[in-house]
């Protein structure tokens, strides 16, 4: 009679029927599902919807609130990559940016932006769009933004934070990548990247990135610009050879030579404006004193290399690229190469080396006693380079000219 008593008050909970039942037949309840009865959380917390904060049950949606004291722990969810990963559940988080990292993806159209933790948010790229968000994350005081180079997109959005005073640092795409898939992340997505940008800043901690002048913009707009073109002479005197038809072969020359009279307009231009500052003109003519340094490499160096003159020689040679790098693994000794740095710095630095070699009589000597010891031609050249920045660092530093001396 007590068990129909309890029976009868089982069927009218119905929570309760389940549980009940198996225990008056004596059989263990093997269900994976938690049941609602079991579910406790913290005070005031709502059960959400589709019961998904529990990985793996699938309680009907209850939005009434549970007095419970305890969080049963999650699931890890397993991506098919064998890797954890990213918790489906975060998209349901605020975004936490007050004193935080902050990685800001871009696109022409639109900034994907996301902290460590929470649901990343989407912005437009306009003015107004890149104005709210430098001043939204001024006045949550974060500890920096993070953005990948972009060819130029990140220009507008760097402007809106130095005008914000909001400290934010361009990074390289490739090492944050090499970052995502160190920590398992193989999936690329806006929102992704977002991600892997603030936790790359929270991990490496980059010191923000100071943007250049209008003066100095201007000189890198200019010399990318004559290299562009040169870039457009190399291949059209190549492919003027191929023509059989004699009227195409002047037409092609004809515009060769049209490309080379701007090229020295170009050329004009960017000696004008390194004058048009004494700052500028007075680290110009110190390096026209070292042989094998003309126009273009001296406008190179003032434009995409301002911390000439600031660093070690052991430093300005890594940031350049130009610091081989050991390879080596228990008893083996693998070659030691170059890698990374500044690409159109190192290009316009191997041109003064192979005039070096032949006019400055320190860089000539150096060159002849690496081959002597049977360095092929281009590790020689390579330490000639190293040995022109070195020069060039050290007489910026000390503000002398530098004198001709055969060593």
């Amino acid at each position: 009679m007590v068990i129909l008593r309890r029976l009868g008050q089982a069927k009218r909970r119905p929570n309760a029927f389940g549980a009940l039942r198996c225990q008056v037949l004596g059989l263990r309840c093997r269900s994976t599902q938690p049941c609602l009865s079991r579910l406790r959380h913290c005070v005031d917390e709502a059960i959400p919807p589709r019961g998904d904060r529990f990985a793996g049950s699938e309680i009907e949606p209850n939005h009434r609130r549970e007095p419970a004291c305890s969080q049963i722990p999650s699931r890890p969810i397993i991506s098919p990559n064998g890797c954890q990963a990213q918790d489906r559940r975060q998209g349901r988080d605020t975004m936490t940016t007050s004193g935080a990292w902050i990685g800001v993806d871009i696109c022409k159209k639109h900034l994907d932006i996301a902290g460590v933790t929470g649901t990343p948010v989407r912005v437009r790229n306009d003015a107004d769009g890149r104005t709210a968000l430098a001043r939204r994350l001024k006045a949550e005081n974060v500890k920096g933004v993070i953005l990948e180079a972009t060819g130029g997109l990140e220009r507008p959005l760097m402007k809106a934070f130095d005008a914000e005073a909001v400290p934010a640092s361009i990074v390289n795409p490739a090492r944050v990548r090499k970052f995502a898939e160190g920590t398992g992340q193989l999936a690329k997505t806006d929102k992704i990247d977002a991600f892997i940008l603030a936790r790359f800043g929270d991990y490496m901690k980059p010191a923000p990135t100071v943007l250049a002048d209008e003066h100095r913009q201007k000189m890198c707009d200019l010399i990318a610009y004559r290299s562009q073109i040169t870039q457009e002479i190399t291949a059209r005197s190549a492919q003027v050879k191929q023509y059989a038809s004699s009227d195409i072969i002047e037409r092609a020359a004809a515009a060769i030579e049209t490309l080379r009279a701007e090229r020295k307009v170009l050329e004009r231009e960017i000696e004008t404006l390194i004058k048009s500052k004494d700052d500028t003109q007075r680290v110009y003519k110190r390096l026209l004193t070292v042989p094998g340094v003309g126009l273009i490499v001296a406008a190179t160096l003032i434009a995409e290399l301002p911390e000439l003159g600031r660093l070690s020689r052991r430093q300005i040679a890594a940031l350049v690229g130009l610091a081989p790098f050991p390879n080596e693994s228990g008893d083996r000794k693998g070659y030691r190469s170059i890698r990374g740095g500044r690409d159109d710095v190192r290009q316009v630095l191997y041109n003064s080396a192979t005039v070096a070699v032949r006019h400055n009589p320190v860089a000539k000597a150096f060159y002849e006693r690496l081959r002597a010891r049977g360095k092929a031609h281009k590790v020689a050249i390579v330490a000639t380079m190293r040995k022109l920045l070195t020069i060039l660092n050290a007489i910026l530093k000390t503000n002398k000219d530098w004198t001709c001396k055969a060593a």
